[in-house]
């Protein structure tokens, strides 16, 4: 009885585990450079014992990933430098679980109207054009076909998230997935998430604003670079004009600083149940954190405390900028997941009359965009995916937490508690 009551207190697990695993790990496309300046940084923080075979393999990864980095740099560097990137992106946000990778993956199969970043560009962003074919198929040996923390599919074409780029280009110095790493200096990333150096609770530095901002730049070039590359090959692309789509939960505390840096840019806002979210969010954390730690957490309370934090910020933030920006309620869809999960083609039918994405002749229901869409709902690959299902409820305690911490994402969406 006492178990069962200090385990109703305990909000997530606690598995400590995979200390040598290098499987799936972001930062396995880090070149050398950019990995000397991550262990000058920290290396009062690394615990160079308890992770020395994922250290040894990011160390070689990053030789080699350096090889490559320097070669397109000279091939490609000038080009990518001058790249345009058009200002009206579509960008997907939401707190991780929400349903914001089901809703990129559906997106983008309209090829012939978007195109975005796949998991090698963000897997290798020093170097993606670079890799030939052969080198790829090699690479996903180190990775898995399916996501640790579902049995989603996972596939170097698939639509992936740019910050996990982002995070690597700045060697974990601007990005609020550091704490992936460093779990124990969570607190100090909490600024990465808006960037902002008037905000009240977390102010960010001149100079770690700047450095997220050019490594983020520099990837958005380099993915449009590659897509008109792609689209001038291709004879049913040369005269299509494809739009931009950007996908990280964390762009969800950005929207005021992403809608200065592209104007015209439109915003799908994925939400969930609160409860539902934060089991999610805990067996992701059970499932996968464990293999990306260079510094293992001291206890559960901290990543406890990761959860619950950017639940908080990611909210918090998204509030203020619907209320600080006059004209940004036009260019924001939210999307519920129940909705999306549930009628995925009529919410993607929504999401394309109000955004207007297709002209005004055209209408998406009958489009090629939604042929694919259905076919790829049909497909094997998602009839074949299950969302997970948590045998036990959340406990008393889990809930009143949630409640307490989370109460303005409650609020913002309307969520009953219980």
């Amino acid at each position: 009885e006492e178990e069962k009551q200090q385990q109703q207190q305990q909000h997530i697990p606690w598995r400590p585990r995979d200390f040598s695993s290098v499987k799936n790990h972001p930062l396995s496309g880090i070149t050398f450079a950019q990995w000397y300046r991550l262990v000058r940084k920290y290396r009062g923080d690394i615990e160079y014992f308890r992770y020395f075979p994922r250290l040894v393999f990011l160390t070689v990864m990053s030789m080699f990933n350096a090889l490559f980095a320097c070669v397109e740099m000279v091939c490609y560097g000038s080009a990518i430098s001058k790249t345009i990137v058009d200002d009206d992106p579509v960008i997907i946000v939401g707190h991780p679980r929400t349903g914001t990778t089901h809703l990129h993956n559906l997106l983008t199969l309209d090829e012939d109207s978007f195109y975005t970043c796949t998991t090698f560009d963000v897997g290798f962003p020093s170097s993606f054009l670079l890799f030939p074919k052969r080198v790829r198929e090699m690479l996903k040996t180190i990775m898995d076909d399916t996501r640790p923390m579902d049995n989603m599919r996972l596939a170097h074409d698939s639509p992936q998230e740019d910050e996990v780029a982002t995070n690597q280009l700045s060697s974990c110095l601007a990005s609020p997935y550091a704490p992936l790493m460093f779990p124990k200096l969570e607190e100090k990333f909490r600024p990465f998430y808006r960037l902002d150096g008037e905000d009240e609770e977390y102010p960010c530095k001149l100079e770690d604003a700047r450095i997220w901002r050019d490594n983020f730049w520099y990837f958005v070039q380099k993915v449009a670079y590659a897509a008109e590359n792609s689209r001038k090959k291709d004879d049913a692309l040369k005269k299509k004009r494809r739009r931009l789509v950007l996908k990280s939960p964390v762009h969800m505390a950005r929207i005021k600083l992403l809608a200065r840096m592209f104007p015209k840019a439109q915003f799908l806002v994925c939400h969930r149940h609160p409860y539902e979210t934060f089991q999610s969010a805990a067996n992701m954390a059970d499932k996968y954190y464990w293999s990306c730690f260079l510094q293992a957490p001291r206890n559960r309370e901290e990543i406890e405390e990761f959860i619950f934090r950017q639940g908080e910020i990611l909210h918090d933030a998204y509030e203020k900028d619907l209320k600080d920006i006059d004209d940004l309620t036009p260019r924001v869809m939210e999307i519920p997941f129940k909705e999306l999960d549930e009628k995925p083609l009529q919410t993607l039918e929504k999401i394309y009359n109000k955004f207007e994405f297709k002209p005004r002749k055209e209408k998406y229901k009958g489009s090629d965009a939604e042929t694919k869409a259905k076919a790829y709902i049909e497909s094997a690959a998602l009839k074949n995916f299950k969302k997970n299902a948590f045998s036990a409820d959340l406990s008393r305690a889990t809930k009143r937490e949630i409640n307490r911490r989370w109460r303005t994402w409650f609020r913002l969406f309307d969520y009953t508690k219980f």
